[in-house]
C-alpha cells in the first residue's frame, strides 16, 4: 500500500518511467556481500523529465541482512533527498520485503525492525510518499551507483550524475 492505503505494484516494463508531473522518483538499491557484511548504496532521484536531482553512491555501516541493507540505505537516501525536496515522492526499491514493511498499517515484523521505523519517519518529510516494489531492471541506475562506491569513493551530486553513468541513464528510460 502506499501512504494512503493502496497495494504496492511491481510494474512489468523492463525500464525507468517517469513520474507524473510535480512528482520525484527515488530509487535506491544496494550491493550486499553476505559474508562480510559489507554494503554499498547508490540512489538516484529524478523529476517527470527524468531530469537527475541528485545521485548518491556510499558505502554503508556492516549490515546483517540484504533487508537491512535495502532499508539502511533507503532511510539515508530520503535523508538526503529530503534537504532538497519536501513535496511528492514515489519510491522504488527491487527489496520486495523492504517495499512490504514500509507499507502503512502493516505490522512490521523485519528482524530490522528499528530501520524500518525510522525509514516510516523519514517518508513522513515528504508531503506524499509512495512506495513501489519494481525489478532489478527497472533500478539498474541505483544499481549501477551502488556497484560504484564498491571500488570509488563515497560520491553526492546534485543534480548531475557522474560521467561515467551518462550512457547507463540514457539506456535506462522507458520512451512513451
Amino acid at each position: 500500500m502506499d501512504m494512503h492505503g493502496a497495494a504496492p505494484k511491481a510494474c512489468s516494463d523492463n525500464k525507468w518511467r517517469h513520474p507524473c508531473e510535480g512528482k520525484v522518483k527515488l530509487n535506491s538499491d544496494v550491493a550486499f556481500h553476505a559474508e562480510s557484511g559489507e554494503s554499498h548504496a547508490g540512489a538516484v532521484a529524478r523529476d517527470h523529465r527524468g531530469q537527475v536531482i541528485f545521485s548518491l553512491s556510499k558505502r554503508l555501516v556492516r549490515c546483517s541482512t540484504v533487508e537491512e541493507a535495502e532499508a539502511s540505505a533507503l532511510m539515508a537516501r530520503l535523508r538526503s533527498l529530503s534537504d532538497l525536496y519536501r513535496g511528492p515522492i514515489i519510491v522504488e526499491t527491487d527489496c520486495m520485503a523492504v517495499a512490504n514493511c514500509l507499507q502503512p498499517g502493516v505490522a512490521n515484523l523485519s528482524a530490522c525492525y528499528h530501520v524500518i521505523v525510522d525509514t516510516r519517519r523519514e517518508l513522513e518529510n515528504f508531503s506524499e510518499a509512495q512506495i513501489m516494489h519494481i525489478n532489478w531492471n527497472q533500478n539498474i541506475l541505483a544499481h549501477h551507483l551502488a556497484a560504484r562506491a564498491r571500488c570509488k569513493a563515497d560520491m553526492l551530486m546534485v543534480e548531475g550524475l557522474p560521467e561515467d553513468l551518462d550512457a547507463v541513464l540514457a539506456a535506462d528510460v522507458l520512451v512513451g
